[in-house]
């Protein structure tokens, strides 16, 4: 049991609709009972409008940040461009999870099984 806002909360992980606090710590700035699906949506929409913008117009990227040594060194010639490309199709999924509410889900997928299970 943990305190986010002041509200109470206990969540035990694998259960359907609920999530281990730890993870939900990690997602604290997006809490669901907070968050209006509305509001969700909008901020979902704008975060994959700007993994797209990423997509498309990596040269203004490109040219506004700079090439990444790191990304010429290690991908190769255009190597910047590809980093940027992928990081922009990171976004779009990031967007996507917040826009369907899939937040927790992909919390307990890809973390769930590292933090080990509360003993109640």
């Amino acid at each position: 049991m943990f305190t986010v806002h002041g509200v109470r909360l206990t969540f035990h992980l694998f259960q359907p609709g609920a999530s281990h606090p730890f993870l939900r710590a990690l997602g604290a700035c997006y809490n669901n009972k907070h968050m209006g699906a509305f509001l969700r949506f909008v901020l979902g929409f704008g975060i994959t409008a700007l993994g797209a913008y990423m997509v498309i117009r990596t040269r203004d990227i490109l040219n506004f940040v700079g090439p990444n040594a790191w990304a010429e060194a290690k991908l190769g010639g255009g190597g910047s461009n590809l980093l940027y490309k992928l990081v922009g199709i990171f976004f779009c999924f990031i967007g996507i999870v917040v826009a369907v509410n899939l937040w927790d889900w992909l919390l307990n997928a890809t973390l769930g099984s590292l933090i080990p299970r509360p003993q109640i």
